[in-house]
């Protein structure tokens, strides 16, 4: 069993180089200096060499979701879902964003069973790039009747293998049932393009109790602090 941090990085066009060293080069150097290997997923054949401690799998997006394909800001969630289905050996593990998160202390070592650790914002859910976006009728309510609930980020987000497939279980759930019926005509009000709405009903409805976010879990999202207390940085 090991523990990993996961982060995606999805090349808009596949066939241009991509500098997946210089992209990844804070966070891997972070983690790399607690002895954690750094799990990378990318929609593109990688051609650089990465430092030790580095494993680049190449997935290709929507192969499973051919009727639609999933939108942009949702394929990274198939991706990690892929990715923690196919590797059992992983024990616990963090989902990172991979160009504005870095370690900075250990997390593995804290993470309890069945807890969602999740990053956040200084923000409600009565923000822009919720309210602005497409949303099914039922997150729509949700947002709107739970406005001023913190904003949780999921740039950050760890906890068990078993913990983590719940909750992307749940997510590609919910987006798939929406896309198909997207694909046949049914309704008019589905995701738009960004996955912030999603991630914050799953994680306040079916993880109620049982999240953790807060300065143990990273840092104030883009005060771009150095905290000798989280476990991450986010921007």
């Amino acid at each position: 069993m090991k523990n990993v941090v996961i982060g995606e990085y999805l090349a808009k066009d596949i066939n241009k180089p991509v500098d997946l060293v210089g992209i990844s080069q804070r966070l891997v150097a972070s983690v790399s200096k607690f002895g954690i290997e750094t799990d990378i997923v990318v929609n593109f054949e990688n051609k650089q060499k990465l430092p030790p401690l580095v494993k680049v799998t190449q997935y290709q997006p929507f192969a499973h979701y051919p009727y639609q394909g999933l939108k942009w800001f949702f394929t990274r969630w198939e991706f990690a879902y892929e990715y923690l289905l196919a590797h059992r050996e992983i024990d616990q593990a963090a989902l990172v964003d991979i160009g504005d998160v870095e370690m900075l202390n250990y997390p593995f070592n804290e993470i309890e069973d069945n807890i969602l650790y999740i990053g956040d914002e200084n923000n409600d859910l009565n923000t822009y790039i919720i309210n602005d976006d497409g949303k099914p009728d039922y997150l729509a309510d949700f947002t709107q009747k739970n406005k001023y609930l913190q904003l949780l980020n999921a740039g950050v987000l760890a906890g068990t293998r078993a913990t983590l497939l719940e909750f992307l279980s749940i997510f590609m759930k919910l987006y798939t049932d929406d896309t198909v019926q997207e694909y046949l005509g049914h309704g008019d009000t589905h995701f738009g393009f960004f996955e912030m709405a999603i991630v914050n009903y799953i994680a306040y409805t079916f993880f109620d109790g049982r999240i953790c976010h807060g300065r143990k879990v990273a840092t104030r999202f883009m005060y771009n602090e150095q905290s000798v207390k989280s476990w991450f940085k986010h921007k």
